[in-house]
């Protein structure tokens, strides 16, 4: 009867899959899509795991071949069929989930075990995971932890070391796919099977794995550590932010669940679970967490069900099964209102990229939401690999519309209402004179650049209040930054920006274009 149960808690996590996540099967390249297939379309799989050129060139200090390989794999299979390849998608959350539960069946009723992986699937975190291809790898790293642990305990507690040394490849995948998996030997030895003498032998494949992780990643990157995006400007604060920025990443409705987790704390060991749990589900993100995004929370967000599963299942059964009902009814209805925005966003990107790849050469989209660095890489996708006409291009900031002229194009920008790019032209005349209208060319304006270790730091002032943005080839390229901060360059020796202050009263004003030198002049200040 058990194993019916099983089968069918099982079936009900696919289908909650499909019922939460259906719609990204409409969606198509966005963020690091087109670039992850311009590496699977000139490079051998085997390259990914052997040849350091390809991960250092990428000047974000990763090694994540699983993810490399899913890529090449899938293109190999759908081409630019992009519907299979979020089905794809689909299929590894489902066998993440079957194998969330699994590990949690090793301890719990099947109830207990169902609502644990069921409250993973409907968290927030999952609403960014489903909807960018790019981040499967964080669902195998998951998928590839939970049998490591599975496969340990098993090995265990019937003394098979084939299972053992089957944990050990498991765990060596899961880091492959995702550093977030390094730490996880802290969770297993902690775990309540056998005796601490019998885990720590049984971890003994595993430290070797890990040795074999080092030494690899080591000889492809040039060394250890190193994170990238967002440098950190005080670790103090960092640290001491971080549960709060990863609370915000779980949404509100994580607090219903603190009264089953408080229940599992109740003694030595589930107070020391607990407490390894949060250390190996944030530590790896600690570095990455100075602009928190949700998919950094995802792991935490898995001990976080599994704590909860764990805890809420000592509770009496009415009891038990009330507060699972009221956590998933939470939880389901804090992913619903994150899924619109995120879907919105995703489909936004998705069809500004398929009327790019499909654009006549004379066709300029203004201020798309698709990242500046992706545009080029659609640029690559259409022409050198689909061998589609050139000539369309993009602009992110009406700057561009002022030291360019727009005769000779057609201008397009994405309408919220119909979904789709709208035709500008007849408008682009009026437009380009207001804006060009406001720039204050003689307004102060001050800026200063720091180049420390790979990292650039800024201050932009005199103004408090307003917005702040750098901007790359004229306007082609634009990011909205904070008045201070500090950015991961890689091992860049220069680049030459411009930086624009939009005040609430709705002027702008720009400085000239600032040629910087990291490796001559590192520290450089404008002022007007």
């Amino acid at each position: 009867m058990t194993k019916k149960w099983d089968a069918l808690a099982c079936a009900s996590l696919v289908v909650a899959i499909a019922l939460f996540y259906r719609k990204v099967t409409r969606l198509w390249w966005t963020y690091d899509d087109a670039y992850l297939i311009h590496i699977a379309s000139v490079r051998r799989w085997t390259e990914y795991f052997a040849n350091g050129e390809v991960w250092r060139s990428m000047g974000q200090r990763l090694f994540t071949p699983l993810l490399t390989v899913s890529y090449d794999s899938e293109l190999s299979a759908f081409g630019l069929n992009a519907e299979r390849w979020y089905l794809v998608q689909l299929a590894e959350m489902a066998i993440a989930a079957i194998a969330i539960y699994a590990a949690l069946r090793l301890w719990v009723a099947v109830a207990p075990a169902f609502a644990g992986a069921l409250l993973f699937l409907a968290g927030v975190p999952l609403c960014t995971l489903a909807t960018e291809l790019m981040l499967v790898h964080y669902i195998e790293s998951i998928a590839l932890a939970a049998l490591t642990a599975i496969a340990f305990v098993h090995g265990v507690r019937r003394r098979r070391i084939r299972m053992i040394f089957l944990s050990s490849v498991l765990y060596l995948a899961a880091m492959l796919a995702k550093e977030i998996a390094v730490p996880l030997p802290l969770l297993l030895i902690a775990l309540p099977d056998a005796d601490v003498r019998a885990r720590m032998r049984a971890l003994v494949p595993h430290a070797i794995a890990l040795g074999v992780y080092i030494v690899w990643r080591y000889e492809m990157l040039h060394m250890l550590f190193g994170g990238y995006g967002w440098a950190v400007t005080s670790v103090p604060a960092l640290i001491a932010t971080l549960p709060w920025k990863v609370a915000l990443a779980f949404g509100p409705a994580a607090a219903v669940m603190l009264a089953g987790i408080v229940w599992g704390l109740r003694n030595r060991r589930g107070i020391a679970l607990f407490a390894i749990g949060a250390l190996i589900s944030m530590a790896p993100i600690a570095p990455v967490s100075s602009h928190m995004e949700r998919r950094f929370a995802v792991a935490a967000w898995l001990w976080w069900c599994a704590a909860f599963a764990i805890g809420a299942a000592r509770l009496r059964p009415r009891l038990t099964y009330a507060l699972f009902a009221i956590a998933i009814a939470a939880v389901t209805l804090n992913n619903r209102h994150e899924w619109r925005s995120v879907f919105a966003a995703s489909l936004r990107m998705s069809n500004e990229a398929r009327f790019f790849f499909d654009a006549a050469p004379d066709a300029l989209i203004r201020n798309p939401a698709v990242p500046p660095a992706a545009m080029g890489e659609l640029r690559w996708l259409k022409e050198d690999y689909a061998h589609h006409a050139p000539g369309a291009g993009w602009f992110y900031d009406d700057i561009y519309l002022c030291e360019h002229p727009a005769a000779g194009h057609r201008i397009w920008q994405y309408e919220r209402r119909g979904r789709w790019l709208t035709d500008l032209t007849p408008r682009i005349d009026a437009i380009t004179k207001d804006f060009c209208g406001s720039i204050r060319p003689a307004a102060p304006m001050t800026a200063e650049f720091h180049h420390r270790d790979e990292a650039l730091f800024w201050t932009f002032g005199p103004y408090r209040d307003g917005t702040w943005r750098i901007l790359l080839g004229g306007g082609m390229q634009a990011f909205d930054m904070p008045a201070q901060d500090a950015f991961r360059l890689g091992d860049l020796h220069g680049i030459s920006l411009r930086v624009r202050y939009e005040s609430p009263q709705g002027w702008t004003t720009y400085t000239p274009e600032l040629a910087l030198d990291f490796v001559h002049h590192p520290d450089v200040t404008w002022r007007r």
